[in-house]
């Protein structure tokens, strides 16, 4: 039985979805209006993202360019 739990738990460790590797730059820029987990569960391509981010600005956010490269970088890696 103990094994079975086993089994179990680790099957749901790995199936653990993007969201679970999180991007200091998302968290300190993102979280500020909603949900980071929002964030980690999108699948969009880099034209979505950009787009995103775009939108984001001219909704207030206010982001170093640095943080701004470091977030698309992660983010381009969620996509599909």
């Amino acid at each position: 039985m103990r094994t079975l739990v086993l089994i179990v738990v680790l099957a749901a460790l790995l199936s653990i979805p993007a969201f679970a590797q999180k991007n200091d730059a998302v968290e300190k820029n993102c979280k500020k209006c909603h949900s980071t987990a929002i964030i980690y569960n999108k699948k969009y391509d880099i034209a979505k993202w950009d787009a995103t981010i775009e939108r984001m600005k001219k909704n207030g956010l206010a982001i170093s360019a640095d943080d701004e490269k470091t977030v698309k970088d992660f983010l381009y890696t969620l996509k599909k």
